[in-house]
């Protein structure tokens, strides 16, 4: 998982506010709650389609991370990256329970073998390592890079509450207890200070 950021053309994201009427491509169930709380128009589109829609101006901007800010060449079509640090993508690989079943132990060994933790930190390590150069990328190409202040990060990360408190109802109705909920969200928000800057 990476923090991921917001990446506009021609206006500046330096406060919360400045999210309001954006038309942005976001992912994701919750993270498109998110910013519709903050007045944003979200724009579903696929990661290959994001380049073109940014250059004719169909979308105003994006919430990406550095590695696809580089492989998908976005430094091209961008002007500001506010690295705001505000959530992150996860990525994982998924497998249906009855193809599992049908492997044999020592595939399945194998597979277990390459998802563990410290595999997990091993991915992560790999995300990390495209942040300093797309940075860099960025200085080359004048392309501004805003980092929010503690107390404006402070503020994004409130702006959240809503959208936590709208996930946990959701997984109570999943049979999960809003107590096991709270303490899941807990535990990631615990792992994102450690982790997540």
């Amino acid at each position: 998982m990476q923090p991921c950021f917001v990446a506009t053309k021609k206006q500046a994201v330096r406060k919360l506010e400045d999210l309001k009427g954006l038309k942005l491509r976001i992912a994701g169930t919750y993270i498109t709650e998110y910013m519709k709380g903050q007045g944003v128009a979200p724009i579903l589109l696929a990661p290959p389609d994001m380049y073109e829609n940014m250059q004719k101006g169909v979308i105003d901007g994006y919430a990406y991370s550095w590695d696809g800010f580089l492989s998908r060449r976005m430094y091209e079509v961008t002007d500001y990256v506010t690295d705001a640090r505000w959530y992150v993508g996860a990525f994982f690989t998924i497998m249906n329970l009855d193809v599992w079943k049908k492997l044999s132990p020592d595939i399945q060994k194998a597979i277990e073998g390459v998802t563990d933790i410290e595999n997990s930190i091993l991915m992560a390590k790999q995300y990390d390592r495209d942040t300093d150069p797309a940075i860099e990328l960025c200085k080359k190409r004048n392309i501004e890079v805003i980092r929010l202040s503690k107390a404006e990060s402070a503020r994004w990360k409130k702006a959240a509450k809503p959208t936590w408190d709208r996930w946990i109802k959701d997984v109570e109705k999943k049979g999960i207890s809003s107590k096991r909920a709270q303490e899941i969200l807990d535990e990631t928000l615990k792992l994102y200070e450690k982790y997540g800057e």
